[in-house]
């Protein structure tokens, strides 16, 4: 059944496809059978899902290893589990990369230890074993506190009523908890470099949403991070690095900051080490593709990006194709001033999700107002004005914004056809003094132009 199955992977789409036809294919000339073929599909899902379970036992190493060394000492096998013991320790103890689930791991090792020791002729060593078993578990528990913290907290930004929670004890307590991991700090032994590496990182990373409101909390984890990437281990390295750029996303959009070279610089990082594609595959969102594209260009990387686009496409994790360069290449070509070329690639973008179809729109917009298709530059702002409304998934806040550019985008468009000297320097002040709002570099330049 397998093998016939395979013959129409991936898309499965064949019409001849039926359970009959699969039924026959593996059972020749015998009539179809409802009860037994069910029977076959579930043992067939249930081997699927061994499979998965083997693929991800064997991507992780260690946990491998743990496995057979429980195996082992349920098993009885004394000289056999204390090899593999030892070999398991030098192998955690020789990684010189570090991130959560080290500290799980170990926890479970020497807990499992705990389990196969002669109490009553190893208690010193059974003891010593219960400290590092619980100091390796509070390590883990506290870089979990302090995830869950940090992403309730940012989830106050876009959802209503998060469920931020009002207590819990000094988990779920941004008063007290650095006040705990200020004193795990301080108890730690200097020679536990790992530790205390993990340590300062959870610290920083708390701080970065419940610090100082300013950008020092950000700077500090940034350096720490950057310092050290070459010692954590990818799975934490980029937690981090999405960390740095979801602050780097809020900052820019409530217009405090500009943080684009930053969200620039993590992304390019997060490229280098090829942390997009953990596992064997890729976890790049068209999110992320846009964002890198909007980044880069601020950045003045036309070149950087024109390589990236070509090389990188297919990390997408979308059914997106040819559909993103396109999109790529449109933003590129109209950042050389291309607008024709710009505007071909444009009509290329099948517009599947709401963020490509918003982004094009205003695209569009910007270039049929530098191409001085004016009509049309006033028939697409229309348009923009009508999809705005009837979107009622975009957040108020989105939208405030979205409705901001298009009230001096048609200011614009006015003064272009109709010049007007004070009028122009008065949107030119607005615009100047305007917070939070889409394209504000461009509608100044164009303001500008007008004025000269």
């Amino acid at each position: 059944l397998f093998k016939e199955l395979k013959k129409y992977h991936p898309a499965f789409s064949d019409t001849k496809l039926t359970k009959e036809f699969l039924y026959n294919s593996v059972n020749k000339g015998e009539k179809y059978n409802d009860l037994v073929f069910q029977k076959y599909m579930s043992r067939l899902n249930k081997l699927s899902e061994e499979y998965l379970n083997i693929l991800n036992t064997r991507a992780e190493p260690h946990r491998f290893e743990f496995n057979i060394l429980n195996q082992l000492s349920k098993l009885g096998v004394g000289d056999i589990y204390k090899r593999k013991l030892k070999e398991i320790e030098k192998s955690i103890n020789e990684e010189s990369k570090i991130d959560s689930d080290y500290f799980l791991l170990k926890h479970h090792l020497t807990d499992l230890n705990n389990y196969n020791l002669k109490i009553s002729k190893l208690l010193e060593s059974f003891n010593q074993n219960v400290i590092d078993s619980y100091n390796n578990l509070l390590a883990y528990f506290i870089f979990v506190s302090g995830y869950t913290l940090n992403q309730l907290n940012l989830n106050n930004y876009s959802i209503k009523n998060s469920g931020f929670p009002g207590s819990g004890g000094i988990f779920f307590n941004n008063e007290k908890f650095p006040e705990f991991l200020n004193d795990i700090l301080k108890n730690t032994k200097p020679s536990d470099k790992k530790r205390i590496l993990f340590l300062n990182l959870v610290e920083k990373d708390f701080n970065l949403n419940f610090g100082k409101k300013d950008l020092t909390a950000y700077y500090n984890l940034k350096k720490l991070v950057y310092e050290n990437s070459d010692l954590l281990q990818d799975k934490l390295l980029l937690f981090y690095l999405k960390r740095m750029i979801a602050f780097c996303i809020i900052h820019i959009g409530s217009g405090k900051d500009d943080l684009n070279t930053e969200l620039f610089r993590n992304y390019k990082l997060l490229l280098e080490k090829g942390l997009f594609e953990i596992g064997g595959t890729s976890d790049m969102q068209i999110l992320d593709f846009r964002l890198i594209v909007s980044s880069s260009l601020k950045n003045n990387e036309p070149g950087w990006l024109e390589e990236f686009i070509n090389s990188n496409s297919h990390l997408v994790n979308e059914e997106a194709g040819t559909n993103i360069i396109h999109y790529g290449y449109s933003f590129l070509l109209f950042y050389k001033k291309d607008f024709e070329g710009s505007l071909g690639h444009t009509s290329k973008v099948n517009c599947n999700s709401l963020p490509l179809t918003i982004d094009i729109y205003f695209l569009k917009s910007k270039i049929f107002y530098e191409l001085e298709a004016l009509d049309s530059a006033k028939s697409l702002a229309d348009s923009i004005r009508h999809l705005i409304s009837n979107k009622k998934m975009l957040s108020p806040l989105l939208k405030k914004n979205l409705v901001k550019f298009l009230k001096y985008y048609n200011a614009l468009l006015r003064l272009k056809i109709k010049p007007d000297y004070a009028g122009t320097k008065k949107l030119l002040s607005e615009l100047k003094n305007c917070q939070s709002l889409r394209d504000k570099i461009w509608l100044t330049e164009k303001t500008e132009e007008l004025i000269k």
